[in-house]
């Protein structure tokens, strides 16, 4: 009798090379919230970072699996991720479209694209309140 061995889908080269320079350009910055009555500096919980990264990979794949001449971080347009939001998130709860959203917005200032999220309808606005974000991107001219 053989076994049957299930093996993870092996991440492409392109989309890998893609998440890590995004990645480079996305840091973990400090927020101060009150614990216990006093103010800390607090971290994004580990949790988080992994979830984020997580939801990245699956938006890059999805883009790849569609648009497959996508070979760098530059080649991202705003057209891939309006079809991220209008037609690979059709199927999920508000909660989870939620967060794929928050990765997008993310993603998208890491490429220095932040006319981009009015456009997607995605910006962040003073009206609609919140809290801060945990995460923050790198204002480098050094290319990782």
């Amino acid at each position: 009798m053989t076994e049957l061995v299930l093996h993870e889908p092996m991440l492409d080269k392109r989309v890998y090379m893609v998440i890590k320079k995004l990645a480079n350009n996305i840091k973990d910055v400090h927020v101060t919230k009150t614990v216990d009555g006093v103010k800390k500096k607090v971290s994004a919980e580990p949790v988080t970072v992994q979830k984020h990264e997580a939801r990245k990979q699956r938006i890059l794949e999805a883009i790849e699996a569609r648009y497959p001449k996508i070979k760098f971080e530059w080649q991202l347009k705003c057209k891939h991720f309006m079809w991220v939001k209008n037609e690979f998130l059709k199927g999920y709860a508000e909660s989870t479209k939620r967060d794929y959203i928050r990765t997008m917005r993310l993603m998208i200032t890491a490429l220095g694209k932040e006319h981009w999220l009015h456009i997607l309808d995605i910006a962040k606005t003073e009206s609609k309140g919140g809290r801060p974000s945990a995460f923050a991107v790198r204002k480098s001219k050094r290319m990782y």
